[in-house]
């Protein structure tokens, strides 16, 4: 058995005299700092009840600290497991270069191993480490890692699984992916991943907005996630949909955006604000040229409104405010103040520039609305960085234990 310190700070009732209890437990990857703390000890589990403090978890490949108003944490003599609840809580922990910040009014954390059937936590000598952190109450929750940063506020609850592994090759990559609840009332539930060679975080959230930046473009998602915004230097991009999942892949390359069920993507270039988009089946584009040129093929359509029914489609918006679309199977209606006049085609290639035109893309279940901006107007951005607490615990006790 290791036998570690276990360090507890106990307040008196005189707020000038901080009184110190030295535990000699047998964990030396859990520490508790408190002004205020009660310890048992059973023959086989250390519970440890505390008001105002900070739990550290401190292993290999991961290092974890909550700070809480008040918290109970338990865990075996054999260091096998930890586990605890806190109230008003903050979580931060960084895990092979990824980083998890959360925030709730109530959070449960299980450390386990996967070579262990019930949860609990690895000993500072384990390779691996994972994690389950459960969160209620004004849930906020961020994860990063090499520029790529998403962010959740105000959620009614997240769950958050981690672990580490042996070197895989996995790419680096983060992801967003809707979902339909179970639940009798049809909540959606959103799930944020971030996968590496080195680890997997995956978080599952109910009813928090999400924001996330990836080079010049913004894209920020309805707290009940059947609408995303994507913002460009050039346009506006809105999806709608009722039924339909969708799915938001980023790594260092490129950002893509999807919809599998509707057979639509759209794809994003790190740094460019050029969007690509694929319609793999039936849709119709509706575009309205606000004061711009269109383009039929060669010639230049005299056209207020143009409607473009197709089975397929590529179409490109591009940072100078163009829009190139090209079409198969397609029937066009080009309308002005007066007349309408209708075009049918195996094949229609469609060129948009100047003005500020708009268009909306519709396949059934998804809507996509597409604006294009007259100047480049303020960003929305991320939400403020979380900050930790001040550490109220440097002060208490001796400067340094004895060996």
């Amino acid at each position: 058995m290791r036998l570690g310190i276990f360090t507890i700070f106990l307040a008196g009732g005189v707020a000038s005299i901080a009184r110190l209890k030295r535990q000699a437990l047998p964990s030396n990857h859990v520490q508790v700092h408190s002004l205020n703390s009660n310890v048992s000890v059973s023959d086989v589990v250390v519970v440890v009840t505390s008001s105002d403090s900070r739990i550290d978890l401190l292993e290999k490949k991961l290092n974890l600290s909550t700070w809480a108003t008040s918290s109970n944490v338990s865990f075996d003599t054999f260091d096998t497991f930890v586990n605890y609840t806190a109230a008003a809580a903050e979580t931060f922990a960084r895990m092979q270069g990824v980083e998890l910040h959360a925030q709730a009014a109530n959070s449960e954390v299980r450390s386990f191993t996967r070579n262990h059937t019930s949860f609990s936590m690895t000993t500072s000598k384990a390779l691996d480490s994972s994690i389950n952190n459960s969160l209620t109450g004004r849930v906020n929750v961020s994860i990063a890692d090499s520029g790529m940063k998403i962010q959740a506020l105000e959620g009614k609850w997240a769950d958050v699984t981690a672990s580490t592994r042996e070197d895989n090759r996995t790419a680096k990559s983060m992801n967003i992916y809707s979902n339909m609840s179970m639940d009798s009332n049809y909540e959606r539930r959103l799930v944020l991943s971030a996968v590496d060679r080195l680890y997997d975080m995956e978080a599952v959230l109910l009813g928090a907005r999400v924001r996330t930046t990836y080079g010049d473009v913004m894209l920020d998602i309805d707290p009940d996630y059947r609408t995303a915004r994507i913002y460009t230097n050039a346009h506006t991009i809105e999806l709608k949909t009722t039924l339909s999942p969708f799915g938001i892949e980023f790594n260092d390359q490129r950002m893509l955006i999807s919809a599998p069920f509707e057979e639509t993507t759209a794809k994003i270039l790190k740094n460019t604000s050029d969007v690509h988009f694929v319609v793999g089946q039936l849709s119709q584009l509706r575009l309205s040229r606000g004061g711009g040129e269109i383009q039929l093929g060669r010639n230049v359509a005299q056209a207020e409104r143009i409607n473009v029914t197709s089975t397929k489609m590529n179409m490109d918006l591009f940072e100078t405010r163009e829009m190139d679309a090209r079409t198969n199977q397609s029937h066009i209606s080009m309308m002005t103040n007066s007349t309408t006049a209708s075009l049918t085609s195996l094949y229609h290639h469609l060129h948009v520039s100047g003005g500020v035109p708009k268009m909306m893309l519709l396949t059934g279940n998804l809507t996509i609305n597409i604006s294009t901006k007259p100047a480049t107007p303020p960003q929305p951005t991320l939400f403020p960085g979380f900050s930790a607490p001040p550490d109220k615990f440097a002060t208490v006790g001796p400067p340094k234990f004895p060996g």
